[in-house]
Formats: C-alpha cells, structure tokens, sequence
C-alpha cells in the first residue's frame, strides 16, 4: 500500500488511482485500503475494499513486470495500463465485470491473459456465472451473465505464443484480434465461426498453417496478409469471398485448397505468394479481381473453373513460370496486362501474343511490318488495353488492323475495351470488309477497374437503395 495512490468512489469501495512513482517493477493490491470515514461528525477509520483501478492509474509504468489484483476487484477503467511494456501476464479474478477495451494499450511484453471463473456451485448461490473467461491465454467477454450467452474476443496478448483453439461458439473473429501476434504457431478455428474480419492475423510471421471449416463465409481484406511463414491454407465450402490482400505476400505459401463456395477473389488476394506453384480455381468463382496471383513468381499452371466471367487487370502478371493456362469460355473481359510478363505461357504470331487464343499483349519488334497488327483467324478474344502493352511510345502502336477472318466472324470475337490507348487504329480490315471498331466497341471503353468507375456505382447502388423504401440488409 506504500506506492498506491487510493480514493473512495461513489459506490462506496476503494479506487486506485495511481501510483506514487513510475519506476515500480512489482504491484500486489490489497484487497481492502484503510480510509478515513465520519460518522456523527466524528472521524473513524474505515475498510473499504478495493473495487476499481482508475482510468491510467498505471499508465506508462515501463517498469511494471507483476500485477496482483485482488479478489475484490469489478472495473478496470480506460487506459489503465496502457504503455506497461514489460507487463507479461494478467490475472482477473472472477468478479470483474468491465475491463476497458484499451486497459491494456501499448502493453507490447504481454504473453498471457488469466482469467478466473466462478463454479457452477457459486454461479448457482449468485445467480451470474463470470463476465470474462480466458483460453489458451486469450480474454472472451460473454455478452450476458450466463453460458449460454454469446461470447467475443475481448483482449489479445502481442506476445502470445505457440498453439491456440479458439473456443467453440464463437461467431466471428474481430478485426485484427490477432494481427502482429510474431509468435503464434498454430491456431484451430470452430466450426461455429462465420466470419475472419480484416486483418484478424496480419503479420502473424509464425503461423504455418490455416483450416478454415465450411461454417466461415467471408475472409476479410487482409486477413492473413504478411503471414510469412504460412505454408498452407484450406479454404472450407462456405466461403463466397476471399478479401482483398486476404494472402498477400505470405511468401512461404506453396499449397492453397479454394472451396467451392467461392464466387470471388479479391484484389492482391494471393499477390506476392513466390512460393505458390499451382493453384485450381473451382468452377463457382465468377469474378478474379486485379491482381489476385500477381507476383506469384513460382506459378506454373493455373487452372480456371467454367464460371469465371472477368479476369481483372494484372490478375496473374510477373507470373514468369506460368507455362500453363486455360481461360473458359465463359471469360467475357479479359484486363489489361492480365499476363503480362508471363513470356512462358505466351505465343507470339507477327507481333501479338496468344494464351489459349486469346490475344493479351502487342510487341511491335516482332511483328512483320511494326505499325501493322495482324488478328489471326480463331482468335477467342482481345484483352482490355491490349495495344497499350506493346509501350508508352505512340509508335509502338500499330496504326493499322488486319483480321484474317470474316467481318461476321471479327464480331464474334470477345473484346474487353482493347481499343484504350489505341485511338490511331481507326479500322479493321477483314477479308470481306473493314469494321470502324470506334463504332463498333462504343459502349466497351469503360473502365470497370478504375476507382473512379467503382465509386461512380457505389454511389448509384446507395441513391436507389434510398429511394427503394425498407431493406433488411441496411444493417448488414
């Protein structure tokens, strides 16, 4: 009691409010603090037990290696530890009811979390069970005052380590609940989860390897982004979308099992996996957004399902040992450098490269006559800006196109908004005919990927949910 600093509250128990020096290495606090009362004008001293530790009462105590809390104690108020850097462990007895979500701020030595529990006897005779309860050194926080009530992830120790199971019933796992955990191994998720919000373990450089049961149906942005040491992933059957850098740079990743429940894959999704060397996209995914496998310098073969319908801008490039690809025909846009720098996987005829007959770049070097591009007959498609691959130079650009096919069968060829950039091809020459693709694409120049584009239709997609009347799904 020498270093406490103490007061009463208004509930009539002990408060501690500080202490008298910050360089304290060890703390016990007692469960009761002597404090002068006045009853009939006349002053007594009282015991009054100690129930609450004020707001920063032990902020930026560096020093502080041991707490001992009391029995006693119901609330930890804000910022309470926040900056105990060599804080290595907590324990909460079983009548805590309210920790500040930021008690323990900037704590950045702690391993482990304790959090004690009344027995079905005392939770009985009390009519509660506790407020929090702990597993594998991680803090839940019930929702009510029994067991059957739903539960979340309150508070994570930076340094917690080594193997986790996270307790069945938990519904989802917070935005970045675990994220710069350096030195968590392993970590067993329920199948009662349904969601793994954005950069619930980012930066978790230990982490190898990840089941995520068929319960889950999102994966945040980010969600494992920088795990370096993740080697392999199994995505379960309940997930419709992989987030945005859900996998990015998680360089140590060499086996990925997507489950057939996803529809897309976000931006930079798996971009930076150098180590990831094949990958099957099952047939219920429609979309692979802008460089979901860029960089994925170790790819050799890709395998795309029936439904995929847009492959976005740079998806796969500086894939450079991809040798083997096979684009569905249910491909109808095919974005800009999709494959680019993927020599392996391209044929080059006079100047335009083919991967399995859709033509995705222009090399004006190899090409017979530089300004001249030749369109061979059976081509599939024609990727977005696929003229703006061949340099930032207007003259290398052709200013002249030769399809060696019908004007009938030009128009069956799938475009994906390939004049961009190419404003000086004026027509296209077919054997029986010329076709003014200015014309003809009018309505193909969009940009779907810009975020221009995309704000434009978020902001149209709110006007006409507003005007719409009642939607069960505003809250969602």
């Amino acid at each position: 009691e020498g270093i406490l600093l103490y007061d009463k509250s208004d509930r009539d128990c002990g408060v501690i409010t500080g202490v008298k020096y910050l360089g304290v290495r060890e703390v016990k606090i007692p469960q009761s603090v002597a404090m002068a009362a006045y009853k009939k004008d006349e002053k007594h001293k009282c015991d009054y037990e100690v129930g609450e530790i004020a707001p920063c009462a032990f902020a930026n105590c560096r020093a502080l290696e041991s707490i001992e809390l009391p029995e006693t104690l119901v609330k930890i108020g804000e910022h309470a530890f926040i900056g105990c850097e060599s804080l290595t462990k907590v324990h909460f007895g079983k009548n805590v009811w309210f920790i500040a979500e930021n008690a323990f701020d900037n704590c950045t030595g702690l391993e482990e979390f304790v959090a004690e529990e009344r027995t079905a006897e005392e939770s009985e005779k009390s009519m509660r069970y506790s407020k929090f309860f702990t597993r594998d050194g991680v803090l839940y926080q019930r929702y009510g005052m029994d067991r059957t009530q739903p539960f979340r992830i309150y508070g994570v120790p930076p340094r917690l380590r080594g193997e986790i199971s996270l307790p069945y019933g938990l519904r989802k796992v917070r935005r970045g609940a675990f994220s710069n955990c350096k030195n968590l191994v392993s970590v067993a998720i329920p199948t009662t989860v349904e969601s793994i919000g954005n950069s619930a373990f980012s930066g978790c450089s230990s982490l190898t390897s990840v089941t995520i049961p068929d319960s889950v149906t999102s994966i945040g942005e980010g969600a494992f982004e920088g795990c370096a040491s993740l080697a392999s992933v199994t995505i379960g059957n309940g997930v419709t979308s992989i987030g945005d850098y859900a996998f990015d740079d998680c360089t140590s990743l060499s086996s990925v099992t997507i489950g057939n429940g996803v529809t897309r894959i976000g931006y930079y999704a798996f971009g930076g996996c150098t180590s990831l060397a094949s990958v099957a996209i099952p047939d219920s995914v429609t979309r692979i957004e802008s460089s979901a496998f860029e960089d994925c310098a170790s790819l050799t073969s890709v395998t795309i399902g029936d439904s995929v319908t847009r492959i976005g801008y740079y998806a796969f490039r500086d894939c450079t040992s991809l040798t083997s690809v096979t684009i569905p025909s249910s491909v109808e846009w095919l974005g800009w450098r999709a494959f680019d720098r993927c020599e392996s996987a391209r044929i080059y005829e006079d100047g335009v490269a083919y991967i399995d007959g859709w033509a995705v770049g222009w090399d004006a070097a190899r090409a017979e006559e530089p300004l001249r591009a030749h369109i061979r007959t059976g081509t599939r498609g024609l990727s977005s800006g696929l003229f703006c691959s061949g340099g930032s130079s207007e003259t290398s650009k052709p200013s002249e196109i030769v399809f060696d096919g019908t004007v009938k069968e030009w128009k069956k060829v799938k475009k994906s908004g390939w004049l961009c950039g190419c404003e000086a091809c004026r027509l296209v020459r077919c054997r029986d005919g010329e076709v003014v693709p200015a014309n003809e694409e009018r309505g193909e120049r969009v940009d779907a990927d810009s975020a221009e584009y995309r704000l434009k239709m978020k902001l149209l997609d709110e006007a006409d949910r507003m005007f719409s009347g009642p939607d069960d799904d505003w809250d969602a």
